[in-house]
C-alpha cells in the first residue's frame, strides 16, 4: 500500500507538473515579451514601444525563425493540452488500459517538450543576445520545456511500473469493481429511466377511460 501510494503522489505531481507546463507554453506563446530593451520589447506576435504594432501587418518582412518559433509552440501546446485532459479520463478504464495510456500519454508530453525548445533556443541564436535581454516570456517557454520533460517522466515511470489509482491490497475483483463505478454510474441511471418508462406508460393505460 505505501509503495502504490508513493507511486500515486509521483504521478500526481508528474500530472499537476505538465498541466503547468502546458499553460506556461501558452503563456510564452501569446506574449509579447520574448526578448526586451528599457523601451522597446517584442514577441512572437507583436512589437511594443508606447504601443504594441501586430508583426507584419504592413506586408513587412517577416523572419522565417518567427514563424517556425510559432508553430512549434503553438504545436506544443497543443499535445500538452491534449494529453493532460485525457489522463484523468483514463480512470474508467481497466487496470492494463489505465497502464498504457499512462505510458502513452506520458511520452507524449515528453515529446511536446521538443518543438517548445526548438523553438525558444532558435529564437535565442537568431536575436543578437548583447543588444537585447530576454524576456519573461522566454523565459517561461525554457522551463516550460523541462517541467513537462520532468512530469511526463514521471507519469511514465510510475505507469511502467505498475502504478494502480486504486489500493494495492485491495483484491482485483473490487478493484476493478470499485474504480468503475463512477463510469457505469451514468449508465446505470438511464437504464433505470429506461426500465420504468413502460411501466408508466402501461399504468397510465390502463387507467385511461375507454369510453372517453
Amino acid at each position: 500500500m505505501a509503495s502504490n501510494a508513493v507511486k500515486g503522489r509521483l504521478f500526481m505531481f508528474g500530472y499537476l507538473m505538465s498541466c503547468v507546463a502546458a499553460s506556461l507554453c501558452m503563456i510564452s506563446t501569446a506574449t509579447d515579451h520574448w526578448f526586451q530593451t528599457p523601451s522597446y520589447h517584442w514577441g512572437l506576435w507583436r512589437n511594443c514601444t508606447s504601443e504594441c504594432v501586430t508583426i507584419g501587418h504592413k506586408h513587412e518582412h517577416v523572419a522565417a525563425f518567427v514563424y517556425g518559433t510559432r508553430a512549434l509552440m503553438i504545436a506544443s501546446s497543443l499535445a500538452l493540452s491534449v494529453a493532460a485532459i485525457s489522463i484523468p479520463r483514463t480512470v474508467c478504464g481497466s487496470i492494463p488500459v489505465r497502464r498504457r495510456a499512462g505510458l502513452v500519454l506520458g511520452t507524449i508530453i515528453i515529446f511536446a517538450a521538443v518543438p517548445m525548445r526548438i523553438g525558444v533556443i532558435w529564437c535565442v541564436t537568431e536575436v543578437d543576445g548583447h543588444q537585447f535581454e530576454f524576456g519573461y516570456s522566454l523565459i517561461l517557454g525554457w522551463y516550460a520545456t523541462w517541467l513537462a520533460v520532468i512530469g511526463g517522466a514521471l507519469i511514465v515511470g510510475t505507469s511502467y511500473f505498475g502504478f494502480d489509482w486504486t489500493d494495492s491490497q485491495t483484491p482485483p475483483e473490487q478493484r476493478e469493481k470499485r474504480t468503475s463505478v463512477s463510469c457505469r454510474d451514468s449508465d446505470s441511471k438511464q437504464s433505470d429511466v429506461d426500465e420504468r418508462t413502460p411501466l408508466l406508460t402501461k399504468n397510465k393505460d390502463e387507467h385511461l377511460d375507454p369510453r372517453d
